[in-house]
């Protein structure tokens, strides 16, 4: 009898005791994942430091946009931007704030007032900013970063992340590095205002040389003297009038201004190929011409000097 009722509780025991253990074995797994070094966020973060500049990478993907080999690669290539400031790549899915306000404060907390830039994609407000600051702003101004995100922004409308941050990072050291990006918009939006401005030149100019004075008695005279000194009705008068010169000229500026603002990549820069100075043989068939190419040639070479194409 002692031995039957010693077997059930010996089973109970060992239950107890198997319980106990699995309890606590769950108990350190939580700690230990808790407790880890090698939590999501360490993941997502990667750093690096310049020795000779002292100026870091951070490249943080909370987004979760971009594959741990895709993250790596920027990272590296990031890492030529550190010879000018910080290289700072953010991802966030969700934003209280505008990408401009998040951008700013958040790179002001990772390097305060020092020199370096930042890209963001925010998915929340579907937007991309670069933020730059320091001596990095007196090249990436934000003209220039505007010029970026609509250079890439094709890329994340792709979903195609990596090729969106790798191309922003290589046009920011590119322009870091003195030598110039494509500015297709810019090109563009420089023809449609060399076309609206040489329309409007060409619209005052008529209008002024088209308004006639009010002729005195003696020119009236001298137009009924004129009219019947002459029988032979067969002679006419074919000389150009001055509107109908100014008209052409300002026909030919427009056009010179309008193609060479148009292929504005050849048409600037050290050396230039303009297509528009095959106008410049018009001239041999009237004079007047030379005009019309030369404040055309005038309104390119201002456009291009001040919108900085040239």
């Amino acid at each position: 009898m002692t031995m039957c009722k010693q077997q059930p509780l010996s089973f109970l025991r060992v239950m107890v005791s198997l319980l106990v253990c699995f309890f606590l074995a769950q108990a350190l797994s939580v700690n230990a994942q808790i407790g880890s070094p090698a939590s999501s966020t360490d993941i997502d973060t990667k750093v690096w430091s310049n020795p000779e500049t002292g100026y870091c990478v951070i490249l943080e993907d909370d987004a979760d946009l971009l594959s741990q080999e895709e993250e790596a690669q920027l990272a590296s290539q990031m890492q030529e931007i550190t010879d000018y400031g910080n290289a700072l790549f953010k991802t966030i899915s969700y934003n209280n704030f505008s990408a401009s306000y998040f951008a700013e404060d958040y790179y002001h907390g990772q390097f305060g007032n020092e020199s370096g830039t930042l890209f963001l994609i925010d998915m929340g407000n579907r937007e991309l900013y670069i933020f730059s600051d320091g001596a990095v702003y007196q090249t990436i101004t934000k003209a220039y970063a505007t010029t970026i995100t609509d250079n890439i922004y094709r890329y994340a409308s792709d979903q195609d992340y990596y090729l969106c941050a790798s191309t922003a990072f290589d046009q920011i050291h590119t322009l870091l590095s003195g030598r110039r990006i494509a500015q297709p918009m810019k090109y563009i939006s420089n023809a449609l205002l060399a076309l609206i401005l040489a329309a409007l030149i060409n619209y005052f100019i008529v209008r002024l040389m088209s308004t006639s004075s009010k002729p005195d008695k003696r020119e009236i005279l001298n137009s009924v003297y004129a009219k019947f000194a002459f029988s032979d009705v067969q002679k006419k008068l074919t000389k150009q009038s001055k509107v109908y010169q100014m008209a052409l000229a300002a026909m030919i500026a427009a056009m010179y201004a309008a193609v060479s603002l148009a292929l504005a990549p050849i048409s600037f820069g050290t050396v230039q190929l303009r297509i528009a100075e095959a106008l410049t043989l018009l001239p041999v068939f009237d004079p007047v011409m030379i005009v019309g190419v030369s404040l055309g040639c005038l309104i390119t070479n201002t456009v291009g000097f001040f919108t900085g194409a040239d």
